[in-house]
Parts: structure tokens; sequence; C-alpha cells
């Protein structure tokens, strides 16, 4: 039961990490915007759900 509340917390924080360097981002690459919270957590939760799979692949 440790691993999951491990395995959660770990995922989330980097869910939290993808979405602000999706925001950052938007700041320094000239034509790539982020127009609001949503597509920032949507882009966020896509890498790191890509991120996830292609770890387990490698694996």
């Amino acid at each position: 039961m440790k691993w999951l509340l491990s395995l959660v917390t770990l995922g989330m924080f980097g869910l939290i990490i993808s979405i602000v360097l999706f925001w950052g981002l938007s700041f320094f690459v000239d034509g790539f915007d982020i127009d609001g919270v949503v597509p920032a957590v949507l882009g966020g939760l896509i890498l790191t759900i890509g991120s996830s799979l292609a770890s387990g692949l490698v694996k």
C-alpha cells in the first residue's frame, strides 16, 4: 500500500512539473502559445502519460 501512495504522489509531482514547463516554454519559444490553464493541464497530462508509457516499454 505504501508503494501506491508513493506512485500517486510522484505522478502528481511529475504532472505539476510538466504543466509548469509547458507554461514557461510558451514565454521563451515564439509560435508556441498556451492560452490558459486548461491547455497547459492537458499538455502536461499528455506528456506525463506518454512518458509513463515510454518508460514502461523500455523496461
